[in-house]
């Protein structure tokens, strides 16, 4: 789910949501964190594994294909970003807004000839506005565009003579800054507030003095700013500079019960030789087993509504696969059942190894 403020267009109003055993024994998930690969029985030829487990979505063909559950939630994502020169993504830790970014968002932005360009305000010794040149450089590079690099002389000058070409369409660039909270909390005061003003130009779309320009039209540009949920109020430092920080902002919510069966069985079902299991599938039975546990373990730990944290379903989902896999070497495709999950228990012990 998604609740996102302000904005243009129809298609995200204030309150609009959208998307977005272990058995301890023989077998079982248990056993899972341990499993071994064995040489023989009926295999694929690939090695890629249908859920990243704790690691983020990335940004490529293959993620793309296995990334569920959050369909809507990245068409309604995309299109604020398109409508609006400033968006603003947050949410709770590990709810997944790098990997809706990459996996559901950036195919999006491509096909209506927009240019995610994902930049990290990591590096602390190159300086905030040279790792943003240097990220931007990377990211052109890395989805195989041609890439004119723009004037250093600032971020405006930059994205105003910087051009990005796929064959013979300019495509306008998305300037994605992930984990944005890490401006606050690795770079001084100094440096926060240099960068925030650069940005309040290029947002506000205002020429900064001092800027050699002879057309002062602000560059065609979008900037994302996606950062925890708790780091949202830091922003109101950024104020001065942008006015209109937090007018269009999207807040990324956990899974809906639907959603989380999608995450579950989606990537299962799928056929490819690059995966290192057979198609599988999940029976009914484990399906919901899997969905009330851990909707109820989320309820427990923070006293709300029934809802599904995808770091969690992703590990469980990972370890399902290893338990599938190691069956699959030894000849055996049949569903995964309630049984094989351990049930409550089994599920309950998972989730203590995390």
């Amino acid at each position: 789910m998604v609740k996102c403020v302000g904005g243009r267009g129809g298609a995200t109003p204030e309150g609009v949501y959208q998307h977005e055993k272990t058995k301890v024994g023989q077998s079982g998930l248990g056993r899972c964190a341990n499993i071994r690969a064995r040489a023989g029985g009926p295999m694929t030829s690939g090695t890629r594994s249908r859920y990243p487990g704790a690691q983020p979505f990335s940004d490529d063909e293959f993620s793309a294909k296995t990334f569920f559950g959050r369909q809507r939630v990245s068409t309604v994502v995309s299109d604020q970003i398109i409508a609006n020169r400033l968006l603003v993504l947050y949410a709770k830790s590990g709810l997944g807004k790098t990997s809706l970014l990459s996996a559901g968002v950036a195919p999006r932005l491509r096909s209506d000839g927009y240019l995610p360009l994902s930049v990290r305000v990591n590096d602390m010794l190159r300086g905030l506005v040279v790792s943003v040149y240097a990220g931007v450089g990377t990211e052109a590079h890395r989805q195989n565009v041609k890439y004119v690099a723009g004037s250093r002389e600032s971020l405006w000058a930059f994205f105003k003579t910087a051009q990005f070409w796929q064959g013979d369409v300019m495509l306008t660039p998305v300037l994605i800054l992930d984990q944005f909270e890490e401006l606050f909390t690795l770079h001084n005061e100094e440096s926060r507030a240099s960068l925030l003003s650069s940005l309040g130009y290029l947002v506000r779309g205002v020429c900064p003095p001092g800027v050699s320009d002879e057309n002062s039209t602000p560059p065609a540009l979008r900037i994302v700013l996606s950062l925890r949920e708790d780091y949202l109020g830091m922003l109101e430092d950024a104020v001065d500079d942008i006015p209109q920080i937090l007018d269009h902002r999207c807040r990324l919510t956990p899974l809906t019960l639907d959603a989380a069966r999608e995450v579950m069985t989606g990537p299962a079902a799928l056929s490819d030789r690059v995966f290192s299991t057979q198609p599988f599938v999940y029976d009914a039975d484990a399906v919901r087993l899997t969905l009330n546990h851990l909707s109820d373990h989320t309820a427990r730990a923070n006293q709300a509504s029934r809802y599904i944290e995808p770091f969690h379903l992703q590990l469980v989902c990972q370890r399902v696969e290893h338990l599938v896999k190691e069956r699959q070497q030894q000849g055996i495709n049949r569903p995964v059942s309630a049984q094989d999950l351990g049930g409550e228990s089994g599920l309950a012990t998972t989730l203590r190894l995390l």
